[in-house]
């Protein structure tokens, strides 16, 4: 609550725009005539058509056009690949009624690249007084995972992603959307919150971000999402999936990637500690090094050597302080 309190300070505040501040768009609408999924959406405001991605947050693919992320997104749910898909019909639609209303976009107008020929945008997006990212999250239908960015108010990128965290548990614990037929809830402490492998002492600590959030108008989404989700989607919307490969079973379920180990601060680690990020071997970590300060981390994008894929891999993983 005091997180969002501080946003919406910072909405009624005098704004001076600049490359890499906030901008804030207000009384948007979502437009229901462009492409969507549950994380990436079309918005109309001010007469202007919009394409904007979400940070902190990734949804299932509806579609195939990417099938390494579709698998990756498969495995870290326990699902198969078609399964997936479904999840990721039912988040375009949880997101299509979270946005029924006119809502509220924050955005640095950073690029967030995509298929689409119009440039997509990286934005924070509150609806109702709740940010959609939470809302996603604690209904199971998106994962914590994704690019960061500090907030407004300067709440830092890395306590929101662990009441991300948390919030993912929960969903999971409560087998909500993607969760309720998923392998992975054998990795599941069903006894104290203490015990919960997924939640950090960071999120422990940021409580105060997710706690006390009223859910009341999406509660009936969230209930709808029980053990006979799947299959009774699935059958109900199976002319909409588009046909996919039988998916191995992975013989290890990834947890979210932000609680697999201690972010790693890129403007003080050692080269042997940044060598332990994925793709970073001596000669890229040499460079990062070189590369300091970073003022946040999208700044390690200008490595060489560092590109979209390498990014998005290490970005939950890193922090610059």
């Amino acid at each position: 609550m005091r997180l969002l309190a501080a946003i919406f300070i910072f909405l009624s505040a005098p704004f001076a725009f600049a490359a890499e501040e906030w901008e804030t768009l207000a009384n948007c609408k979502l437009s229901k005539v462009d492409y969507m999924d549950g994380d990436s959406f079309h918005v109309e405001c001010g007469g202007k058509n919009y394409h904007f991605r979400l940070y902190f947050v990734d949804c299932p693919e509806t579609d195939t056009r990417y099938p390494d992320r579709l698998r990756e997104q498969a495995e870290h749910f326990g699902l198969t690949q078609e399964q997936s898909l479904a999840v990721g019909l039912k988040a375009k639609e949880f997101t299509m009624r979270m946005l029924r209303r006119p809502f509220t976009v924050l955005t640095r107008w950073y690029d967030a690249r995509g298929a689409s020929a119009q440039q997509r945008f990286y934005a924070i997006v509150l609806c109702d007084g709740k940010n959609l990212a939470e809302e996603l999250v604690a209904a199971g239908f998106a994962r914590a995972y994704g690019m960061r960015a500090n907030f407004p108010d300067n709440t830092r990128s890395k306590d929101f992603v662990a009441g991300l965290t948390r919030l993912e548990s929960r969903a999971m614990r409560a087998r909500l959307g993607a969760w309720s037929k998923s392998d992975i809830e054998t990795k599941v402490a069903s006894s104290e919150p203490g015990d919960d492998p997924l939640l950090t002492s960071q999120a422990v600590q940021t409580e105060q971000i997710v706690e006390g959030t009223p859910r009341s108008e999406t509660k009936d989404v969230i209930e709808n999402n029980n053990e006979a989700f799947l299959e009774s989607f699935i059958a109900q919307n199976q002319s909409a999936l588009p046909s996919v490969a039988p998916n191995k079973p992975a013989e290890q379920i990834a947890l979210p990637v932000s609680t697999s180990k201690s972010l790693i601060n890129i403007n003080a680690a050692t080269p042997a500690e940044l060598d332990q990020l994925p793709k970073i071997g001596p000669a890229l970590a040499e460079r990062i090094i070189e590369g300091r300060p970073y003022s946040n981390i999208d700044d390690v994008r200008q490595v060489k050597g560092i590109g979209d894929k390498i990014f998005n891999e290490i970005a939950p993983l890193i922090a610059t302080e």
